[in-house]
């Protein structure tokens, strides 16, 4: 009689379907792709805290007025640049499935959209979070607060209706 040693071919098959089976589930408890958006959501949400904190800036170099909305919803965002504010407006986090393709501005006078004559007293930066559920990440200059909302914006400057 011979003796063999090694193991056989359906043990072999027996460990590689075991090991699968554990990796199968651990994907599926780390959930990767949920884990991704979450982070790509903590940068938008890092980005909005700096444009606040450079329209803060902005209003107490100004006169106590944000920058106004011009002909984008962006153009408020891009004087923060160019009067050095920020090094650049901030992109949203690539890869992103948000709805938005650029952080959203709004600036008011009351509840009127402003311009640079009349001056801003308001102003607002949103992102739509991509994690379901989470809504928008909102920065409202009324009451100097970040926070996810399921608010939405307007043209009336009412940035947002709860938190």
């Amino acid at each position: 009689m011979m003796n063999k040693k090694g193991f056989t071919l359906i043990e072999l098959l027996v460990v590689i379907a075991v090991l699968g089976i554990l990796s199968a589930v651990v994907l599926v408890a780390i959930n990767p792709a949920e884990r991704l958006r979450s982070a790509r959501d903590s940068g938008a949400k890092s980005d909005i805290g700096q444009i606040a904190t450079a329209l803060e800036a902005y209003y107490t170099d100004n006169n106590g007025t944000y920058p106004p909305m011009g002909a984008g919803s962006t153009q408020g965002l891009n004087a923060l640049a160019t009067g050095g504010y920020l090094k650049q407006v901030p992109s949203v986090p690539s890869g992103s499935g948000s709805s938005d393709t650029t952080y959203q501005y709004i600036a008011c006078n009351g509840t009127a959209t402003c311009t640079a004559t009349t001056g801003c007293d308001r102003a607002g930066v949103w992102y739509d979070l991509e994690q379901a559920g989470k809504g928008n990440y909102v920065y409202d200059s009324s009451t100097g607060q970040a926070a996810e909302s399921s608010a939405t914006t307007d043209p009336s400057c009412a940035v947002t209706t709860s938190w």
